[in-house]
């Protein structure tokens, strides 16, 4: 139980992980084969901006779960401290609409781009496998905005706190 909590807390940030190696091993495999054997293969810059495309939001959805998210501070200590908190927690309503908002639309962008059959150029697969992005992460972002910021504000530990 202890391993699947330690998974499920930290899930952005292996997957992120994951696609950054894969980049990174595609775009290593490119330069070799430029610089080595004076070619190379269209697809793997387009694959390596896709996969980027992921590892971005990905990203900024762990960035959510340990409360690492750009604040403007001097903006929030202009007011009193004793409203601060009611700040931040709109802050952060406002925020988890914003990716409710995202998450809606980016799933239909993204269905929409698998409905009509948009293929990336040189990789030859569904532009929805990579639009799909948007839609995951924003829901991510608003599962972690949720158990962090709105839950853990008032019954349970961040998760900043409770994994290391």
């Amino acid at each position: 139980m202890k391993l699947l909590k330690k998974f499920f807390n930290n899930f952005e940030e292996y997957m992120a992980s994951i696609v950054l190696i894969v980049v990174l091993l595609v775009l290593t495999q490119q330069v070799i084969l430029r610089s080595v054997f004076n070619s190379g293969y269209a697809w793997s810059e387009e694959l390596a901006r896709y996969l980027m495309f992921w590892f971005v939001f990905l990203a900024a959805s762990q960035a959510v779960s340990q409360k690492a998210h750009i604040k403007i501070e001097a903006a929030i200590t202009i007011f009193p401290k004793a409203i601060r908190k009611w700040i931040m927690m709109i802050g952060n309503i406002a925020f988890f609409v914003y990716c409710v908002f995202m998450t809606y639309y980016g799933t239909i962008y993204t269905y929409e781009a698998f409905k009509v059959g948009q293929i990336a150029i040189s990789l030859r697969v569904p532009m929805g496998l990579f639009t799909a992005g948007l839609p995951v992460s924003h829901a991510l972002m608003a599962i972690r905005i949720v158990q962090v910021n709105i839950i853990g504000a008032f019954l349970i530990k961040p998760l900043s706190e409770e994994v290391s």
